[in-house]
This record gives structure tokens, sequence and C-alpha cells, in this order.
């Protein structure tokens, strides 16, 4: 490096030395700028042409103006340093001696008053700002000039070859410049050229001189960093002199306060006391506030800390980009970041906190508003007390006690205060935890985004091998660990004892698990015995034979976890027990359900191949599992070193190559598992086999090829996800077959209950007609899902289909751009958001569009299925009518559906001011256009909720009589006698006439008559016709039938039968039986039914011809 004198020397001549002609050349400025558009404005140019011009003029200012700010910047540069050998020389003085730099300081004066004080502690704060904020400048310039080292050169070749290309242009075109539009053209080279000259210039000039720049601003970013610390000093110095004064005078009134107690007589007491509670109040509020302000310093200083660490990182990465040493960094920095469920768990309590502090706030103002009248509280006060107390008496308690209420109110505005001061620093402490959540949940996918591409290694040596192995297992390493957990476990031996005391009960607790698990099973043969509940009993039991291992791991790792704070070893065996834990948990559970006798086969009902081949091939891949996922996690945490990059990633992919080999031994075409499908149902997973198998099967093996060539990182998170996706898939299966089976025992044991009370019916029918005759048996019905209701299905499995996108949104939206782009689209619409509390107007995004989508369409699939769902879970369980369930269905699906308009509009961030507007225009335009829409909509609410027509009802409207068989929002339908629908609009049910014959009364008339021969005995007919009508079980005997003779016919005596049913339902079959009954009477009788009398006119134009036959001889 040159002497100092050199490079003063050199700095002296860049200063004298002429520079080249920056605004040399052709003259050039805004003035002539401005002029030269006039010109091209009145040149005869085209519309083309002199949009062309103009633009190249704008360019040409936009040039010079950078030109200009680049010829400032390197002014400015030579002058710092010009004065940089002074400035230099004093920063280091200031920085050998720090005294020296709080001379022109304020001196610190702790003996003043609370609120000078508390002026003064403002200004420190705004000082520490200033301070800060100048801090962040010169890290960012000392980071822009070690940068400069690499970056300046390359820079300054590149607008080299720029001012090549430029003035080999300027040359080309400058025999042309008589054409406006060639002119305009090299009006903005020019531009160009001069900015391109200043920027070499200045960068040339920083290039020169970096040694210098660079020890010149860190001196200054260390004089700054100095500066900072004293601040802070003195800021807490200020805070604890201000919390000790309001401590003093806190703790003096409450002397005082105590002191009056003990003088005031019993009746003031109490209040006294009040008192005494106020100020307690008052002193553990300025404590907490006090430790709130610590917690409130420390978090600012971690974001600091992660916020420095995050831009170093960054310059890191783009100086040196990524490499393997570079993603060690990348890795420590991310196991280092705080956790955010931790984070997330203290906000919630703040929260409560906040809360509680604001309603206590509200009650200490009414409690102030309450002792605004001391005078008026006083004399209150007395009139309360007995009326021997003597006047004198009185006066002495009438003092003490204004002197107790003036003591509580004051004594109430300091806790008004101080909760003001409290309530400021929650909120404070809330906002910075929420910007560290957003900062630490930035960083995260910062380092995961660099971390995920990284190639660490080609295939590793035998003595890469070896050597961290031997490393890892040598004595002295063991020995290590050994004595730390040893000493760990005497240190803290309750959580590790625990543990294993639950694994050994829940070890003791299998062989009972077993047998209930075998009874549980064979409960299920027997509709008598079987229920949802030993099914959840099942469930306890399979979890119990699945818990020992995965607790045990679980916790020992947790507990490990905690002790191993700064030890990497510790630290990752902690880590590799509880990812351990994980395979443990999700594969033993999923082999204790396929078990013999177990959860899959007699409850759930899954394939007996699909069971059998999962509890064949779980018992060896199960601990297998185990074993890598512990490897493999416990490496990797050893922050990528050569035994994570050995022993972790080659056990990673041999379990993948493993894994993949599994897959395609359970789902081959001619394994069991297809083979049973393809015999049993048809399936997707049959029909799309070809497409879906080679692509599972292909994961895991090309998981273990990245794994291998080097990207192990990658490999390891994309596979990390995958099984998060398996598990939560399985999950999902579980949940849906516990519903299907709940739907299954319910459906099984109504129907059973239908058999039982049509038996109970049967055998009450037999006594009555004294027939003891032995009664079938009850069959127990055996009910396959795929006779449960289409629509309860269907939702079951909606619900599914959204939850498992749900899930998939949830677990691969970070880590696939394809998924996490829709955030990034913006679309060109805004709209009103609550951020923090606050609405903002923030831009929609292609992903809140999508959302609201998905949402609508969850909607009218719920609205459209949710009849089944209600009709099966709870009408059945309910004394209604069909009209009843039918109506309240309607009304829970317009319910649902306005509840979902809700939702997408508030997915959208559309808010009711924003729309209520767009609502009353379109009410005016519906009022006048679609009135008669709009009426027979509500109309058709009216119907649901005044019921005077229901599903199932008989009614005649007009001339048309038939049942009602839906009730839509605009027309109602009715079914009549010949199976035809006539579709009336709902208006006329409330502003018209109507015949409800089943509205409130399904009780109906049945009129019959009947005509007998003249010469017939009457009586014995009307005694004849009552016993048939009288007999039959559908005629009511109140109202009692009525059999009258009614008229002397032409042809016949006429009888008029009058009979009541009790319903609609039989009415056709009842009058049929009916008819049939009295004909049979009356004819048994010898009573003729007589036919209309005719008379009949003969032709007698020409002879009739008369043959007379015999009957008998005929059949002869």
């Amino acid at each position: 490096m040159p002497s100092f004198p050199l490079r003063l020397l050199f700095i002296v001549l860049i200063l004298i030395y002429p520079l080249p002609p920056v605004l040399g050349g052709e003259p050039l400025n805004e003035e002539i700028l401005s002029q030269e558009q006039k010109t091209v404005e009145a040149a005869g140019l085209s519309d083309e042409q002199r949009k062309q011009a103009l633009e190249w003029l704008g360019q040409a200012g936009q040039w010079l103006r950078q030109a200009e700010s680049a010829e400032t910047n390197r002014k400015a540069l030579a002058q710092r340093l010009q004065t940089a050998p002074k400035r230099l020389k004093q920063l280091r003085r200031l920085l050998q001696n720090p005294a020296l730099l709080t001379r022109q300081w304020p001196t610190l004066n702790l003996s003043r008053p609370l609120d000078q004080l508390e002026i003064q502690l403002t200004k420190e704060i705004n000082a520490l700002t200033a301070l800060q904020a100048s801090l962040e400048k010169k890290e960012e310039a000392l980071t822009d000039l070690l940068a400069a080292v690499t970056t300046d050169g390359q820079r300054i070749a590149q607008l080299q070859r720029q001012l090549t290309a430029v003035e080999n242009e300027l040359k080309a075109i400058s025999d042309k410049l008589s054409e406006p539009l060639t002119h305009t053209r090299y009006l903005a080279l020019e531009g160009q050229r001069r900015w391109l000259l200043a920027e070499l210039e200045w960068l040339r000039l920083r290039q020169a001189n970096v040694a210098i720049l660079t020890e010149l601003t860190r001196a200054e970013r260390d004089l700054l960093a100095l500066q900072l610390a004293e601040r802070q000093t003195r800021i807490e110095r200020l805070r604890q002199a201000i919390e000790s004064i309001r401590q003093q005078q806190t703790f003096i009134k409450a002397q005082k306060a105590e002191k009056a107690l003990r003088a005031a007589e019993k009746e003031v007491r109490p209040e006294i006391e009040k008192n005494l509670v106020l100020w307690s109040e008052l002193k553990g509020l300025i404590k907490k506030e006090k430790a709130l302000k610590s917690e409130l310093e420390n978090l600012k200083k971690t974001e600091d800390r992660i916020r420095d660490d995050f831009d170093k990182t960054r310059r890191a990465v783009e100086l040196l980009g990524t490499d393997e040493a570079l993603a060690r960094l990348l890795f420590r920095s991310f196991r280092n970041l705080p956790s955010l469920s931790a984070l997330q768990q203290s906000a919630e309590k703040r929260h409560a906190l906040l809360r509680k502090a604001i309603l206590r706030r509200f009650e200490i103002e009414e409690a102030l508003q309450h002792l605004s009248d001391l005078d008026r509280l006083t004399g209150t006060w007395l009139q309360n007390l007995p009326e021997n107390v003597s006047k004198g008496r009185r006066a002495v308690l009438k003092l003490q006690l204004k002197e107790a209420l003036k003591n509580r109110r004051e004594a109430l505005q300091a806790l008004r205060q101080e909760y003001t001061r409290y309530l400021g620093t929650l909120s404070e402490l809330d906002a910075t935890e929420k910007q560290l959540v957003e900062l630490i949940a930035s960083y995260r996918e910062y380092i995961e985004q660099k971390l995920l591409w990284i190639r660490y290694r080609k295939l590793p040596s035998l003595q890469q091998w070896v050597t961290p192995l031997q490393t890892f297992t040598e004595e002295k390493t063991l020995s290590r660990i050994w004595h730390q957990l040893a000493g760990h476990f005497k240190a803290d031996p309750a959580p590790p004892l625990l543990t294993l005391l639950f694994a050994l009960i829940l070890l003791a607790l299998r062989q009972r698990a077993h047998k209930d698990l075998e009874a549980m099973a064979q409960a299920t043969h027997s509709i008598r015995s079987d229920n949802f509940l030993n099914t959840l009993r099942a469930l306890l039991d399979t979890v119990i034979l699945a818990a020992p291992l995965p607790i045990l791991l679980y916790g020992i790792g947790l507990w490990l976890q905690r002790k191993a704070v700064g030890n990497d070893q510790l630290f990752a065996l902690a880590q590799g027990l509880i990812v351990a834990g994980r395979p443990a948990a999700t594969m033993g559970l999923l082999r204790q359900i396929c078990r013999p006798e177990g959860l899959a086969h007699r409850h759930l009902r899954w394939l007996q191949a699909t069971r059998e081949q999962l509890w064949r091939h779980l018992r060896w891949f199960y601990p297998l599992a185990v074993i890598c996922a512990f490897i493999v996690a416990s490496t990797s945490e050893l922050i990528l070193t050569d035994l994570s990059l050995t022993l972790g990633r080659w056990t990673f992919a041999a379990f993948m190559v493993i894994a993949s080999g599994l897959i395609y031994h359970l789902w081959r075409w001619d394994g069991p598992i297809i083979s049973q499908l393809r015999a049993s149902r048809p399936s997707w997973v049959v029909s799309y086999h070809a497409l879906w198998l080679p692509a599972v099967v292909l994961i895991p093996l090309l998981l273990a090829i990245a794994a291998a060539v080097g990207y192990y990182y990658a490999a390891y998170y994309l596979a990390r996800g995958l099984f998060r996706t398996l598990w939560y898939f399985v999950a999902l299966m579980l949940v849906k077959d516990f519903l299907l089976r709940w739907i299954y025992v319910t459906e099984r044991r109504l129907r059973y209950q239908e058999i039982l009370r049509r038996r109970e019916e049967l055998k009450a029918q037999r006594a009555e007609e004294e027939h003891e005759s032995e009664l079938p048996p009850v069959e127990e019905p055996q009910v396959d899902f795929g006779q449960l209701g289409q629509q309860t299905r269907r939702l079951l499995h909606i619900g599914f289909f959204f939850a498992a996108l749900a899930g998939l949104w949830l677990i691969w939206k970070d880590a696939v751009p394809a998924l996490s782009f829709l955030e990034e689209i913006t679309l060109p619409m805004t709209t009103t958001k609550i951020v923090g509390g606050v609405p903002k107007t923030v831009a929609l995004t292609l992903a809140d569009l999508v959302t609201g989508l998905i949402l609508g369409i969850l909607t009218m699939l719920a609205a459209k299925n949710v009849s089944g769902l209600l009709e099966f879970l709870i009408f059945q369980r309910l004394p209604m009518e069909k009209g009843a369930r039918y109506a309240w269905t309607t009304l829970t699906q317009y319910m649902i559906a306005a509840l979902g308009i809700y939702v997408v509009f508030a997915s959208l961030g559309v808010q009711w001011s924003e729309i209520q507007w767009l609502l009353a225009a379109l009410s005016v335009g519906v009022g006048f256009g679609l009135q008669e829409v709009v009426a027979n909509f509500i109309s058709g609410l009216i119907l649901l909720f005044e019921r005077p027509i229901r599903v199932g009802d008989i009614v005649t409207v007009a001339d048309v009589t038939g049942t009602v068989s839906r009730i839509r929002i605009r027309a109602t339908t009715i079914l009549n006698w010949d199976r035809q629908e006539f579709i009336i609009p709902n208006k006329k049910f409330i502003t018209g006439e109507f015949i409800n014959w089943t509205l409130s009364d399904p009780i109906n008339r049945v009129l019959i008559n009947v005509g007998i021969a003249y010469g017939s005995d009457v009586h014995q007919a009307m005694d004849l016709i009552r016993e048939v009508v009288e007999s039959h079980p559908e005629v009511l005997e109140d109202p009692k039938p009525l059999i009258t003779f009614e008229e002397f016919g032409d042809d016949a005596l006429l009888i008029i039968i009058r009979a009541y049913l009790g319903t609609m339902d039989n009415r056709l079959s009842t009058i049929t039986e009916l008819h049939h009954g009295i004909y049979e009477k009356l004819n048994a009788a010898g009573i003729e039914i007589a036919f209309p009398q005719r008379d009949v006119h003969l032709d007698t134009r020409q002879p009739l011809e008369i043959k007379i036959t015999d009957p008998a001889k005929e059949k002869g």
C-alpha cells in the first residue's frame, strides 16, 4: 500500500487536474433542450417521428441530470478525500478517548423534577433514533466499499464499453445533424456520453482510494456505535431515575395513607383501606411497567441483531454467491432464529394483559367520575351513620373521610396516568413483536430459498467417510457426551424419569388393550352391542399399543433440547430423537390400526389385502424409518459438517430407495391390493394406475439421486414436505372413515329400531285378534356404506376434497413458487383490509380471487347438499312433520348461501360501507323492474315462516288440486292426481285464496252415495252399511259416521254415507274398500243396488228379428 504522503499528493493532483470536458463539445443544457423541443414541434414531422424525437429529448434531459448528479458525487468524494487524513486522525483520537464524545452533550442532572427528567428522556430517545439511522447508513456505505473492491473494476469496464458504443454511434450520425430527428438522437447520445464520463471519473476516483475510504468509513461507523452505546447508557440511567422517583413518591403516599389509617376512627378505616389497596396496585404496576420496558429493550435488541444479521447475510450472498461455506453460515443462522410459535404464544398472553389493562382503566375513569363531588359523597356517607353519633364526632369523621376521599382520588389519578404509560408500553411491545415475527418469517424464507438449490459436494471419498465417523465415535467424544448427559440428569432427573414411567405404564397396559380390542371387535358382530363408543374405545386401545416408543423418544428429546443450549452435539442428539418420534408415532399407529381384529378390520372395514400388506411390511419398515430419521435429523443439525454430508446424506438416499421399492411392491398391478380393488369395486386408483404409480415410485428415487449428487438440503426439504403431505392425507382418510363408521352405526341402529317398532305393532295387533302365534325373528340389517344417503356421502367427499386442498396449500405454499406466486400477482383493483387493527387500501391479489372462488364453490355445494345431512343427523330424531323439515332445510340453505356470500366478499376485502350504496341503487331498480320477482321471493319466505302451506299438504288452487311437492324461491310446485306438475307463483298463496285440506286438521270427510231398489228394506240396508263403515280401521269414531236416507230417486232409494278419515294419505284406497264392503254386504243380504232405468226406442221401419234361446241348453 502506498504511503500516506503519496496518497495525499495523488488527491491534490486529482483536484487541480483539469477533467475531461464533461459539459464540453456541443453546448447542452436544459434551456437548449427546451428550444430544441420547440423546433421539433414546429418541424414538419409525422406523428410517429415527432413522438420519437420528443422521447429522445426526454432521454437527453434525463442523462444530463444524471451527469450533473455524478459530477456532484465526484466533487463530494474529492472533498471527502481531501479532508480524510485530518478527519481520520480526529476519529482515532475520539475512539481512543471515549470520554471526549460526551463533552458537548448536555450533562445529566438526575436530581431534577420528574417532569423535566421525562422531557430530557424524550430528547435522548430522539437523539438515539437519529444515531441509529446514521449508523445504518454508515453500515450500508461500508458494505458498498467492501463490495467495490471487486465490483468497481467490472462496473468501469462495463461503462467503458458503453462509452465506446455511444461515441461510435455519435461519429456515425455526426454528418446528418441538419435533420431534426437525427439531431435529437445526437443530443440523447451526447447526454448519455457525458453521464458515462462523469460516472467513470467518480468510479475511478473511488477505486483508487477505496482503502482510505474504507478506513475512514469504518472509523465513522465505530464512532457512531460508541455514541449509540453512550446514548443507550444515558437513557437507561434516566429511566432508572424516573422509575426510582415514581416508586419513591408512591411509597411516600402509601405511607401517608397507612399513617392516616392508624389515626383514623373505626368508621373511616374501611375507606382508607381501599386507598391502601390502590397504592399497592400502583406499586405493582410500576414494577410491571419496568419489566415490560426491559422486555421491550431486549426485543428491540433482538430485532436489531436479526435485521443486521439479515442484511449481512444478503450482502454476503450478493458478494460471494452460494457455496458450501456460505451454506453452513445460512444453516447456523436459520437454527439460531427465535421460535415463531413462542413469540405467537407470548403475543396471545400480551393481548390478554392488554384487554385486562384497558378494562381496568375504564374502571378507574368511572371511579374518578364518581369522586368528582366529594361534598355530596361525604354527606351521603354521614347520613348513613347511626343517629346516636354526636355532632362533634360527626365533624371529626367528616374531616377524616374527606381526606381519605382526596387521597383515593389522588391514587386513582396516579393509577390512570400509570395505566396510560403501561398501555403504551404494552402496545409498543406488541408492535415490536409483530415486526420481529415478520422479520423472522422473511429471514427464514430467504434462507430456505438460498439453501434449497445449493450443491454441497460431489461424491465423498473414503477418507471423508471415515474421518467424521472416527471423530464422532472416538472414546473422548462419547465420554464427553455421556458425562454431559449424566450431569443434566443429576441436575434435573424428573422429566426423563416421568417420561420413562409413563412409557412403562403404557407397556403394562398393552395386554389389557389387546383383550379390550378383541372385545370391541366382537361387539361389532351384533347390532345390539355395536355402537360408535366401541370404535372410540378401540381407537384408545390402538393408541396405547402404539404410544410407548414415541412418548419415550419425544420426552427424552424435548428434555435434551432444553438442556443443550450452546452444545451442538447434544442439540443434534435431541433433534434426532424428536424427529425419530414422528415416524414412530405415525407408522406405529398405522400398523396397530391394521392389526388383525383391529380398527381397520372390524370397525373401518378396510380391504383385507390393504390391512394384511400394511401390517406385514410395516413390521420391518417401521423400525427402519425410525433409525434413519434419527440419523438424518441428528446429522443434519451438525451445521452441514462432513458427518451430515456423508452419513446423513447417504442414509437419506438409501431410505428413499427402500421407500420407493416398498411403494412399488405394495401397489404393483399384480399385487394383492390392486387385485382386490379390481375385483371389489371400480375406483380411480385402478383406472389411473398406470399414471400415478410411476410418479409415486419415481419421486423418492429422484430425491435419492438429488441427495447423492449434492442437492442434499433440497431433497431433505422436499422429502419433509412429502412426508407431511402423506400423513396429512392418512389422517384425513381416517377422519373420513370414522365419520362413515359413525353414520353406518347410526343408520344401522335406526333401521333396527324401525324393525322392532313394527314387530311390536304386529304383536299388539295379533294380541287384539287373539291369535298368539309365534312372531317372526328380527333380522339384523347389514347396512353397506353404499346404502347411506347420497347427499350425506357427497357432503363428506366434498369436505374431504377441500380439506385436502387446504392442507396442500398450507404445506407447500412456502416451498413451491407455483403456489406462492398467487400472492404476488396483483389485479387492477384495490380493496380495504384491516392490517394491525388499521384499515388500509391494498391491491387485490390473485390469491384473494382464488380464495373467494373456492369459498363460493364450497358454499354452493354445502347449501345444495346440506338437506341430506340435516335429515340424517337431526330431523330423523325429532318429532317433525315432513313440511316442517322441508321448511327448516330450505331456511338453512338460505342462511348458508347468505353466510357464504358474506365470507366471499370478506375474503375479497369488500366492506359493507363499500357496497351499501350499490345495494341501495339496486333496490330502486328492483322496485321498478323486478317487483314481481321480489314479491314472489318475499312471499316464498313468508310461506316458509308462516307455513300456510307445507310440503306434503293437499291444496286446491283455482281448479287444481294436488300435493305440494316443492316450495322454491320464486314458485311452488303442486303435483296433481294425474302426476302433472303445476308451477304456481308464491304471490298467489299470499294475496289469493286457496284451500288447504291438511293445514291444521288433517281430518277429512268421505261422501258415498248408495242407491237401493224400490221395495228393499231400508232399515236393514242402513244397518249393514253402518256395520261396514264402522268396522273399517281408517274411519274415525269421532266424529261419528253418519248414514242417512236422503231421497226417493227416480230409479232408487238414495242412502248417503258421511264418514271421516284421520289423514288424506289413504283416502282413495279407503273409499275403494268401503265400496267393496258395502256391495258385498248388500249383495249377501239380497238387497239389490238399483241401476238407472232407460227408455229404449227401436227402429220399426222394417220387421224386427226376434230370437229366443234357452241358456241351459246352450251350456249343455
